[in-house]
């Protein structure tokens, strides 16, 4: 599909909920269901995701920046293992693991704080203006 027929897809698809045409299937994809057809719209998302199946090798060795890797040891949506590789292959990375945390165990985990504190300390070490 190229990008003139997605922009179009995309507009008729607004245009269509500002009418009410479409209605959500699963709470995500928009069908239409007028006259009993059933046509799932493209969605940015499943562009994503096919770009993501592409990718063989994320070139992490050449981040030269400052890093901090921060990961629950629980992450269902991303896997821990995610975090590990990115840690052991970017130059110089720092990390900090949230034991125990989730997807959201940033925000939401007992070690919560603990998390945004290693964050602050890693912003006032390579970046104190932020502070």
């Amino acid at each position: 599909m190229d990008e003139k027929n997605v922009a179009n897809l995309n507009e008729t698809y607004h245009e269509r909920i500002k009418r009410g045409k479409y209605c959500p299937s699963d709470g995500t994809t928009p069908v239409c269901t007028q006259g009993g057809c059933k046509i799932v719209v493209f969605t940015f998302f499943d562009n994503d995701m096919d770009q993501y199946r592409k990718l063989t090798h994320l070139p992490l060795e050449k981040i030269q920046c400052p890093s901090l890797i921060i990961h629950g040891t629980h992450d269902t949506d991303v896997k821990f293992y995610d975090g590990v590789y990115a840690y052991e292959h970017i130059p110089s990375c720092e990390r900090y693991w949230i034991e125990e945390g989730s997807h959201l165990g940033f925000w939401l985990s007992p070690h919560a704080q603990e998390a945004q504190k290693a964050t602050r300390d890693f912003l006032a070490k390579h970046c104190p203006e932020l502070i």
